[in-house]
């Protein structure tokens, strides 16, 4: 009831200031997004006549041309096919990170004081670290990053991408990604002396992973195949091995890379005693571990489990999990999409889908302040 009453107040302040402050200003911003998204069609309308007229050629020259000069053509009328799938999301990322710069601050400062796009709202790496929720993780690249106060407590939500080489010390080696999303790291006013950690099951079992790395593999080799013989390397010559093999190499790098980012993931959760919850639908979505059972169980409520499942109805997503901590909260939503999103060049402006959107996620952040009333310096 008092998550529907927070909600009520915090959607009318939303409109009332969206209506007054932002509105007028995103009708005239809506004039360039109309004028970019022309650009942008085309543009991609003559990207997708340079790719047709290319592979028309290509098609048609094949057996006239030297095998090398072949293989080229291939090249060029491969990178003019991914420039023509990324031309499109790379301009709509672009207005949609611009339209955030304009307005994120203004909206955030409805329910807080927040700043947005600082360093001083970036969540420091050695914090990541501590949270156990990421094994092997060494660097870190920031996107969105916003910080404030909320109710009395300091929130700093971060886009980011982590990543690792496979080894720490060797120089140039491959680096290989840790984790792509958004991490939220709340303080807590109260004295948390555990470590407990909830890992939705599609996180901590990977799945998909190897699926998405076996299609990859296939249809990475089927081009190298076709480059070597289009450039007329036969199929028992010593070098089509020999570059085979360098690929297969390549590929089995990546598997091992996978293979010990998983096996050290599962070694740091095993460090911990798995919580057995009474909610036998959350026991079947979610895993759950603690140092300390009698705290983990007094931190993993009932009321918790249904808010921590709204996030990731929220942000659309089957990869959540939360570490408590060092007196703190850090939540990490694994997501590809771009995350608190005020508009993009496909939908008008004059409208509050997205603006909508962005607080359903907030919002699913917020009750969790709320709910463990993190504001209150009582113990646990």
């Amino acid at each position: 009831m008092q998550v529907n009453k927070n909600y009520t107040n915090y959607k009318e302040e939303f409109e009332r200031i969206y209506n007054d402050k932002i509105l007028a200003s995103l009708l005239s911003i809506e004039k360039e997004r109309q004028e970019k998204l022309v650009s942008m069609i085309f543009n991609e309308c003559l990207i997708l006549i340079l790719f047709a007229g290319s592979l028309f050629l290509f098609v048609n020259i094949i057996l006239y041309l030297q095998p090398i000069i072949c293989a080229f053509c291939f090249l060029i009328v491969l990178f003019i096919f991914v420039l023509l799938c990324v031309y499109p999301s790379c301009k709509n990322y672009a207005f949609a990170n611009k339209l955030k710069s304009m307005y994120l601050a203004k909206i955030l400062n409805i329910i807080g004081k927040f700043e947005y796009g600082t360093r001083e709202t970036h969540i420091p790496i050695e914090t990541i670290k501590k949270s156990g929720l990421f094994t092997g993780g060494t660097e870190v690249i920031y996107d969105d990053c916003f910080s404030g106060n909320y109710k009395g407590v300091d929130l700093k939500i971060n886009e980011i991408n982590l990543s690792a080489p496979q080894n720490a010390n060797a120089k140039g080696a491959l680096p290989f990604k840790i984790f792509r999303g958004v991490i939220i790291n709340m303080a807590f006013n109260k004295t948390i002396k555990s470590n407990t950690l909830v890992y939705s099951k599609e996180d901590i079992h990977v799945k998909g992973w190897r699926l998405r790395y076996m299609l990859s593999a296939i249809i990475a080799l089927c081009i190298v195949c076709f480059v070597l013989k289009v450039a007329g390397i036969i199929m028992s010559s010593p070098e089509f091995y020999a570059v085979l093999i360098l690929v297969l190499l390549i590929l089995a790098y990546s598997y091992i890379t996978l293979a010990w980012a998983f096996k050290e993931k599962l070694k740091n959760v095993n460090g911990l005693n798995e919580l057995k919850l009474e909610d036998t639908e959350f026991n079947k979505r979610y895993s759950a571990f603690s140092s300390d059972q009698v705290e983990g169980r007094y931190l993993i409520t009932p009321a918790f489990m249904e808010r921590f499942k709204n996030i990731q109805t929220a942000f659309g997503t089957k990869q959540v999990k939360c570490s408590f901590f060092d007196n703190s909260l850090m939540l990490a939503i694994s997501t590809g999409k771009n995350v608190f999103e005020l508009g993009n060049l496909y939908t008008p402006l004059n409208t509050t889908k997205h603006m909508d959107e962005f607080f359903d996620e907030l919002l699913s952040i917020l009750v969790l302040v709320d709910h463990f009333k993190l504001n209150e310096s009582t113990k646990l």
